[in-house]
């Protein structure tokens, strides 16, 4: 056998081994955990090894992780932007470094008795918290603690002003932009200031949390300034027929980022 053959033969194989290893090396990539990344189930192709690989994906019984410094990076990117993500929706500090989270807060007070200008109400006088937080464009989270209440259940809405004088007629009626028709949290059709019926203990309290995809805290229907009121009895959805003795209300105010 020629030399000269043998010689090319080795130089052409060593050049393809330091053009592989080179390659590997500027795209992040180890060998080792290359080996280790692949699954040793025998029923596995070269596809679904790709796959896993890529995606980081583990088998049960046959594979093992690979490391950290393997993952491509805009996986790694998108890892860390969701645990911003998902942190900024469970601490109040990060609540004010998320530009697209938005709170709103509305303090429940007892309405006055008609005809007797301001005061307590009724002799178990509601009152309470309701609080609004929406992330960018996701669904309204709602949460309510109330007290005072009869056990049972009681309607809880949006209405159109702030005006809180004897009954809460000045609240005006339920706010409704689109021009809906009386609904709950699950039927199709509904106003926006149908936020449904909670449920009160025998205690009086009701403590609860919803979502509602057409309340908006930003926009030409931000619920904002308007007023929640809490009503002595229940939304009937099978008439339909809206609840009628307000018993307590307030404002919704934005939360301050600043503060």
């Amino acid at each position: 056998m020629d030399w000269r053959f043998l010689r090319t033969a080795w130089w052409a194989a060593a050049i393809r081994v330091i053009g592989i290893l080179r390659g590997r090396a500027a795209s992040g990539h180890d060998p080792a955990s290359l080996r280790t990344s692949r699954c040793k189930s025998p029923d596995a192709t070269k596809s679904e090894l790709n796959v896993q690989y890529n995606i980081d994906l583990t088998c049960a019984d046959h594979c093992s992780r690979p490391p950290a410094s393997a993952l491509p990076r805009r996986l790694a990117k998108c890892s860390r932007r969701a645990a911003a993500r998902r942190d900024a929706s469970g601490t109040l500090g990060n609540f004010f470094a998320n530009p697209y989270l938005v709170k709103a807060t509305c303090v429940v007070g007892p309405a006055a008795p008609k005809g007797k200008g301001k005061g307590k109400g009724k002799d178990r006088p509601c009152a309470g918290t309701v609080t609004f937080e929406q992330d960018g464009g996701a669904a309204c989270v709602i949460e309510w603690d109330l007290t005072g209440l009869s056990p049972g259940l009681h309607a809880l809405a949006i209405h159109e002003h702030t005006v809180f004088d004897a009954g809460l007629a000045g609240a005006g009626a339920r706010y409704n932009p689109h021009k809906a028709k009386l609904g709950g949290p699950y039927t199709v059709e509904k106003r926006v200031g149908d936020l449904g019926n909670v449920r009160a203990k025998r205690d009086g309290t009701s403590v609860g949390r919803t979502t509602n995809a057409q309340v908006c805290l930003w926009g030409d229907f931000n619920v904002a300034g308007r007023s929640v009121v809490v009503y002595a009895d229940a939304d009937d959805l099978d008439a339909p027929r809206e609840a009628t003795a307000r018993v307590a209300g307030g404002e919704i105010v934005m939360c301050d980022r600043r503060a």
